[in-house]
């Protein structure tokens, strides 16, 4: 209903503001091209250099002559803060930003790569590389290393081309998260600066990949304490191409040289408590904790890969292996969180994956927002049986290779629920150098509830449910222990829910189902609106058939459409037990309906079976083993009868029951047909918050303390005496043995400060009270009685409970019973007794 709202009003607001969605259509297209072409007038539609009118046909010159001139065929251009350069060489400005609104400035043969002008640097590491041989600015980056550097270790390990030359400048904060992998990557380009760099720091420089360390043009500020940011560091001037010796560096690949791989600690046998055999080597996976503790993998004896070691962390990190050599070859992360990217280099990896080399992985943080189809196809192929259902938060550990047939041994996941970490992976194993794979496929579905964690997933608000303590429960109903109910027609009785909004209420209301002892979850449906399809899931959940109905503006519609449709379900049903929405039920609901399932089958004046007690109040209701029948239909959770609902309830609900059944269904109930209800109600309704007719009355109803079984199976001492002529029976017998109560203060009853009554503090006692009526009905000075012991009946008339102008209740221990003039009970009034008369 919430959501049809909203979609009303979108569709109101889009016709009002834009004329429909055609018109929304073209304007948003409008406004994308207008954007781009400014961006493009401003900004240039591409980074390539601009040249004047006369370079331009020199360089058209040039380029006819020599499809790739080299940089000293091409023309020359100076960046404006520095002064003309010899022939040979090239000017450079580089000016690091400082603060978080400034931007820096990186400037090499004339191309201003960035810019205060543009706007285009932001915080961590800007820097352009520029082509060797044509000195052409080749691509411009921003790497938020204040975050994250997993991107930028990737770009200067794999994407650079020997002799390349970079340009860097920092903005803001660059060193959070440079890890120490990512900076020894620069070494590679001459800098011996970086390694000192710090928080807030500011450096600049300009290399050539190749270049000696310490050989780069750098400079760098540190920020002292006093102050938030440094100086800004700046460099200016003119440099050679090449700007010294430069040496050969390989670009890396998974095949290459381990001279990159940086070795860690011993762990002796990777933390096995025996040696692997000869033919094996020894692993250990861990995925880490949370997103606070890293990811570790060791490889026979050495740790190779950490936060700290080999730039390990979040997403997929992955060590390829060596079998026979038993030694870890190279190390990768993919960032399939956030970099989509990542997945066709981890596709392409994959696919060239030399057949004698083995991959162990694990995944971290989260590695599935930004995962491919492509990728888990790929790694599907090296054995993986889980990597298809590797979902949001969830961890990972995984030993695969190329061409494996089937599925590998080794491998493990766990599971994250909605808003939950899951448990960590942590794995040890002794590798053989090579193994096969299983034709079985292992059942996630055994180990996991898949269900629940799809539906966790997808909604908010079930922390506890879908905690990664319960994250993989499949609820059981509890066993019923008592033998002489084993076969008791009570468990065959269909049991109706008809959900609201609420979804804490359902889900602790179908918890509440599933601990009464000897309940069938095939016997209970959810009938729920049809636009809120969240508690159809849920009860799927619970193994409780879900019917959705279509949609109703109101819940009493809804309810009288799931009455309909029940007796369809179970047309041979002669009785149904139904909950409204947000009722709670006792472990011991079933058991007192059954105890009273007799007197109800003998006695056609009784409609069905209440677990609500209206005027059962803490302080006040006190007798768990007592029953009662009056007239009554207070709805929340009751066992009705067919024939009531064919005669009184089918197609009438709009002139019975068309507010809740809290203001009083069946009014106008004939005198001779009534409901059994109990003394301590067998249901609780949580309480009412926020606001709507009646609120003071609804608050008083829901919020005031009751008295609820604790689930005890209790005896009920007189189930057997609530058909009609037994009730009388045992009413005759109450009432002439009770001890009249006096009134003792008139004043204080009617004003609500006592109950006006000496009520002796003995349990198990009788008392009466005998009062007049104007006629039959007359509920007025029994509405005073009411309020003096804090009933709720005393809030509002008509008085439901009654049984012939009488009512029943405990009281701390004892039973009251408030007999009227008209009430055929008043005639075992003592005759010394004088009757309450309203003034």
């Amino acid at each position: 209903m919430r959501l049809y709202f909203c979609t009303k009003i979108h569709r109101r607001f889009i016709v009002k503001y834009f004329g429909g969605t055609k018109n929304l259509f073209l304007w948003t297209l409008g406004v994308m091209l207008t954007v781009y072409v400014l961006d493009g007038y401003l900004f240039g539609f591409s980074q390539s250099p601009v040249l004047d009118a006369k370079s331009l046909k020199e360089s058209e010159k040039l380029t006819s002559k020599n499809e790739n001139p080299d940089a000293s065929q091409r023309p020359k251009s100076k960046c404006a803060e520095v002064q003309a350069c010899p022939d040979d060489q090239f000017s450079y400005y580089i000016k690091a930003a400082v603060g978080r609104d400034d931007h820096p400035t990186i400037c090499f043969n004339g191309h201003y790569a960035f810019s205060p002008e543009k706007k285009n640097g932001k915080r961590g590491i800007c820097m352009a590389v520029f082509n060797p041989k044509t000195l052409e600015l080749e691509d411009t980056r921003t790497f938020d290393t204040y975050s994250e550097d997993n991107i930028l270790y990737r770009y200067l390990r794999l994407g650079m081309e020997d002799k390349q030359l970079i340009a860097v400048a920092t903005a803001d904060e660059a060193s959070s998260h440079l890890s120490h992998d990512t900076r020894e990557y620069f070494k590679d380009f001459g800098s011996d600066a970086v390694l000192k760099l710090g928080f807030r720091d500011s450096w600049v420089m300009i290399g050539q990949r190749g270049l000696g360390k310490g050989k780069a043009i750098e400079q760098i500020h540190a920020r002292v304490e006093s102050s938030d940011f440094p100086p800004a560091s700046e460099i200016k001037g003119c440099i050679s191409n090449p700007m010294g010796e430069l040496h050969e560096l390989l670009k890396e690949k998974y095949n290459s040289s381990i001279s990159k791989l940086r070795l860690g600690d011993e762990l002796v046998n990777c933390g096995l408590k025996d040696p692997c055999p000869a033919d094996s080597f020894s692993l250990r996976l861990f995925s880490g904790k949370e997103n606070k503790e890293g990811p570790r993998i060791c490889v026979n004896g050495r740790n190779v890969m950490s936060t700290e070691l080999n730039n390990g962390g979040r997403g997929l990190n992955m060590v390829v292996v060596d079998p026979e050599k038993k030694e870890a070859i190279e190390t990768f992360r993919y960032d399939t969180y956030e970099v989509v990217d990542d997945n066709s280099a981890l596709v392409a990896q994959l696919k060239s994956m030399p057949s004698n080399h083995m991959i162990v992985m694990v995944a971290h943080d989260d590695a599935s927002t930004s995962i491919s189809e492509d990728t888990r196809k790929a790694l599907a192929g090296y054995g993986s049986a889980y990597i298809s259902a590797l979902a949001f938060r969830d961890v990972w550990a995984f030993v695969g290779r190329p061409g494996l047939t089937g599925y590998t041994p080794y491998e493990d996941i766990e599971l994250g629920g909605h808003d939950v970490w899951p448990v960590p992976v942590d794995r040890k194993f002794c590798i053989p150098k090579s193994f096969q794979g299983s034709d079985k496929k292992p059942d996630l579905d055994s180990a996991k509830n898949m269900a629940k964690r799809t539906f966790c997933r997808k909604y908010d608000g079930y922390e506890d449910f879908c905690s990664g303590v319960r994250i993989d429960e499949h609820p059981k109903p509890a066993v019923l222990n008592d033998t002489l109910l084993k076969d008791h027609p009570i468990f065959s009785v269909p049991i109706m829910i008809v959900p609201g909004l609420g979804h804490v209420a359902t889900l602790q209301q179908f918890d509440a189902l599933m601990a009464i002892p000897g309940l069938d979850p095939k016997m209970v449906t959810v009938l729920y609106d049809q636009k809120f399809e969240e508690s159809g899931l849920l009860a799927k959940l619970y193994n409780f058939p879900a019917l959705q109905l279509n949609s109703s503006t109101k819940y009493v519609l809804l309810f009288e459409k799931a009455l309909e449709e029940i007796w369809k379900l179970y047309p041979t049903a002669t009785h149904v037990i139904v909950f409204e929405e947000e009722v709670i039920p006792t472990k011991d609901f079933l058991h007192f309906m059954s105890q009273c399932w007799a007197s109800l089958n003998k006695d056609p004046t009784l409609i069905g079976i209440s677990a609500w007690n209206e005027n059962g109040f803490e302080n006040i209701s006190s007798l768990p083993d007592v029953a009662y029948r009056g007239r009554m239909f207070p709805g929340l959770g009751f066992l009705l009868t067919k024939s009531f609902y064919m005669t009184a309830l089918k197609g009438r609900m709009s002139s019975c029951c068309h507010k809740r059944s809290w203001y009083g269904w069946f009014a106008d109930l004939p005198p001779t047909l009534e409901m059994i209800f109990p003394d301590i109600s067998r249901v609780k309704r949580r309480q009412f918050l926020g606001l709507t007719e009646n609120a003071e009355l609804i608050r008083e109803y829901f919020n005031r303390p009751r008295a609820v079984s604790r689930g005890n199976s209790v005896t009920i001492v007189n189930a057997l005496s609530l058909t009609s002529d037994a009730y009388e029976s045992e009413l005759k017998n109450l009432i002439t043995s009770s001890s009249p109560l006096v009134m003792g203060n008139v004043q204080d009853c009617i004003s609500g400060k006592g109950h006006g009554f000496s009520v002796p503090l003995a349990k198990d006692k009788t008392y009466s009270v005998y009062f007049m009526q104007k006629k039959e009905n007359d509920d007025s000075l029994l509405t005073v009685l009411c309020k003096c012991f804090s009933l709720f009946s005393a809030n509002r008339p008509p008085i439901r409970g009654k049984h012939k102008d009488m009512m029943r209740f405990s009281y701390k221990g004892s039973q009251i019973f408030l007999i009227g003039s008209s009430s055929p009970y008043f005639k075992h009034m003592p005759a010394s007794y004088k009757p309450l008369v309203q003034n």
